[in-house]
Formats: C-alpha cells, sequence, structure tokens
C-alpha cells in the first residue's frame, strides 16, 4: 500500500502488503539462497514519511536522520525496512531506499526535484 489515507482505512491490508507481503517474498527465496540456486538482491521501497516531524532547522534531512514515524502508513513502511535490516543479517541481500513523494499534498516546491518537475 503506497499511499497514507489507503493504509490508515485499511489498516489490515496494510500490514498484510508492507510487511506481509516482504515476509512472503523472503520466505520464498530463502531456500533457493541457501541451496545455491539463486542469490537475489531484494528492493524494498521504503517512504520518506518514515522520518516524521523534524525541525525546520534539520532540513533537508541527511538519510541518517532518526525515523520517526507519525502515520499508521509510516509505521508499516518502518516495519518493513526492519524486516528487510534483519533479512540482510542474516545473509539475504537487500537494498532499501526511502522515496519521498514528487506531487500530491505533500509537495513543496522548494524542493529541488520538485522545481524540476513544475518547470
Amino acid at each position: 500500500i503506497a499511499f497514507q489515507a489507503t493504509a490508515g482505512a485499511d489498516r489490515v491490508g496494510a500490514v498484510a502488503t508492507n510487511v506481509g507481503g516482504l515476509v512472503v517474498l523472503l520466505d520464498a527465496v530463502r531456500p533457493l539462497r541457501e541451496a545455491g540456486r539463486i542469490d537475489p538482491v531484494v528492493l524494498v521501497i521504503g517512504s520518506g514519511e518514515q522520518y516524521g516531524r523534524h525541525e525546520p532547522s534539520a532540513l533537508p534531512l541527511a538519510e541518517s536522520a532518526a525515523c520517526r514515524p507519525q502515520t499508521f502508513y509510516a509505521a508499516t513502511k518502518m516495519a518493513q525496512e526492519e524486516l528487510a535490516l534483519a533479512a540482510n543479517r542474516e545473509g539475504q541481500i537487500m537494498l532499501n531506499v526511502k522515496l519521498a513523494s514528487r506531487a500530491g499534498v505533500v509537495f513543496k516546491p522548494e524542493l529541488v526535484r520538485n522545481a524540476v518537475v513544475v518547470k
């Protein structure tokens, strides 16, 4: 589930998709990886919403900034990331990215990429 409003309206679906979906994928990959049949890189798409609120003086945030999820959606994406990190510690190659919104309610023209999109 990729939208805050959708996750808030369907919390069970949000957990099933954002957390359960990753668990299903990792459980399917693990025996194949352990048997030496595949060694995939698993891409996990997080959200800039995981960072939550920070003081304006801290902006723009570094990737190392503390995550402070403020919404149910952000919490499911945080849980997804924690599971990905655990899988990485078990040997699974993971690639975690946190994407920020490019348009919509949180559209901020002061962000460079948004200024480019507008032009």
